[in-house]
């Protein structure tokens, strides 16, 4: 945060936040679609007020036809809530294309615009809403 806060004694108090979670995820693929919902429950917690239930559902897009000569389309949509933000939702989105590999389990080459918006899921400013917009590359082998 900086030497001169720090020194000042105007330093904000530290949360901890860690948790431990049991999650039940169900999937159903159909073509070149995925959809999922599944929900979540917290079995240890600090600070031990945080509420337990969590609730999560998305569905994601893989194109069977290739855009480029070796690029499809991808995306996808995932929706989180926690009984802790009184069930706000947290909406994560991605969009871009995969080079490489036939198939989802390939070895491949993603590069996707993604954005979220919705509450900070981990970390000492959990309590805040957050906005996020980028650019991402994910290689998967």
């Amino acid at each position: 945060l900086g030497d001169e806060l720090l020194l000042g004694n105007q330093a904000p108090v530290r949360e901890n936040l860690s948790f431990e979670k049991i999650d039940a995820v169900f999937s159903y693929e159909w073509k070149q679609w995925r959809l999922y919902a599944g929900a979540g429950y917290l079995i240890n917690r600090d600070p031990d007020t945080l509420k337990r239930k969590t609730v999560q559902t998305g569905v994601e897009y893989y194109a069977a036809r290739r855009v480029t000569r070796n690029g499809r389309l991808l995306g996808g949509i995932d929706i989180q809530w926690t009984e802790q933000r009184d069930w706000a939702p947290g909406v994560s989105f991605k969009f871009g294309i995969q080079l490489g590999g036939n198939n989802t389990n390939d070895r491949n080459f993603q590069f996707f615009l993604e954005a979220y918006d919705g509450f900070n899921p981990y970390g000492q400013f959990y309590r805040d809403d957050i906005q996020s917009y980028g650019l991402g590359m994910a290689f998967n082998f």
